[in-house]
């Protein structure tokens, strides 16, 4: 049997240990994420996950796409233990809110983000842009095109 002084020693060397692998053995993923598509006018969301603690985000050159929004910045973060392996995630997203100013496939290039000094790069986005529909003219079931609804006079 193990003294209870020797086996607290023990439980902090496996705690650390196991902290140790995991983050030794983490690989770091920068992910850039949006629709395929859109069309002209239409607002949608590019976002960059980052699966680790980050500075200095870069965003990219979004030509020909207005910045509504961004970067609004989440984060989370776990930490979970299992038959005495524990496992921890921390998890980072850059958001922008975007419109298309022209149509066209366009194809936006990868942010960048320092991770323990070592400048990571996303993947490019390449989004197609459409030109949208017309908008379409909304009219009663008792009018016509060209002629004027005018109220019943009251007898």
């Amino acid at each position: 049997m193990i003294p209870v002084k020797y086996r607290n020693y023990l439980l902090i060397l496996i705690f650390i240990g196991s902290f140790y692998s995991f983050a030794k053995g983490q690989s770091v993923e920068f992910k850039a994420s949006g629709p395929g598509a859109v069309e002209m006018g239409e607002q949608f969301r590019v976002t960059y996950s980052l699966n680790a603690k980050g500075s200095d985000f870069e965003d990219p050159n979004f030509e020909n796409f207005r910045v509504l929004s961004g970067p609004n910045i989440s984060s989370s973060s776990s930490v979970q233990i299992v038959n005495g392996s524990m496992s921890q995630s921390v998890s980072y997203s850059y958001s922008f809110i975007l419109m298309a100013s022209a149509d066209g496939t366009f194809t936006i290039p990868a942010a960048k983000v320092k991770v323990k000094g070592k400048t990571i790069e996303s993947n490019t986005l390449t989004i197609e842009v459409v030109k949208g529909q017309a908008p379409q003219s909304t009219t009663s079931n008792n009018s016509r095109p060209g002629t004027v609804n005018r109220p019943a006079s009251g007898s």
